[in-house]
Order: C-alpha cells, then sequence, then structure tokens
C-alpha cells in the first residue's frame, strides 16, 4: 500500500481515471453486488454467499467511470473529497438498450 500512494504521490500514476466500460478502478470495493441489490430492491448483504458474488460480477458491466477532474486543464468536476461516479448497468438491460435502468454508484476517498 505504501509502495502505491508513493507511486501516485511522485506524480508517476495518472491521477485522472475516466473510462467506457471495461474494469472500474473503486476506490471503496467492488460495487457489482450492491447494484444487483438495489436492481431487486433488496436490502444490501455483505454476507451472502460466494456464488452470490460472482453472479453479480458476471451480471454487471461498467458504462462509465467519471473521476473528479478539477486540474488546470480539466472541467472542474468534484465528487466528493476526489471520488469517482461510476454507471452500472445490468447485462439483461444493456442487450434490451434499458439505458433508464442503470444504476450510478458515488465513491471517495
Amino acid at each position: 500500500m505504501e509502495l502505491c500512494e508513493e507511486w501516485r504521490a511522485g506524480g508517476l500514476a495518472d491521477d485522472v481515471r475516466h473510462q467506457m466500460f471495461g474494469h472500474a478502478d473503486p476506490i471503496q470495493g467492488e460495487m457489482e453486488l450492491g447494484c444487483d441489490f438495489l436492481r431487486l430492491g433488496q436490502e444490501e448483504r455483505w454476507d451472502s454467499p460466494r456464488e452470490r458474488y460472482l453472479e453479480a460480477a458476471r451480471n454487471w458491466a461498467l458504462l462509465l467511470q467519471v473521476d473528479s477532474d478539477d486540474g488546470d486543464n480539466g472541467p472542474g468536476w468534484m465528487w466528493g473529497d476526489g471520488g469517482r461516479v461510476y454507471f452500472w448497468i445490468h447485462r439483461k438491460d444493456l442487450a434490451a438498450g434499458a439505458f433508464n435502468r442503470a444504476i450510478a454508484i458515488e465513491q471517495c476517498y
């Protein structure tokens, strides 16, 4: 952990991490299971069986990750205390073009 913090502090890492699709760069942990609970209208339970985590990871796709970007050349966005906003969609909703069912999650440091 110290090595990663030193790497970031030294300016070697890209501080702004906007992206579309792919794997999220979470700040506070994985979000797929939380998205699953929201979609089903259930209360979050983090003591779920391992298979529930794996199924959620397979069923959710990251649409967009928008990082805080208030630097000299950025648009001036600040999510919380330097966090990110993530937009997720269930793969069935993606296939159906049901983007109105996407879920937004903000995570901060």
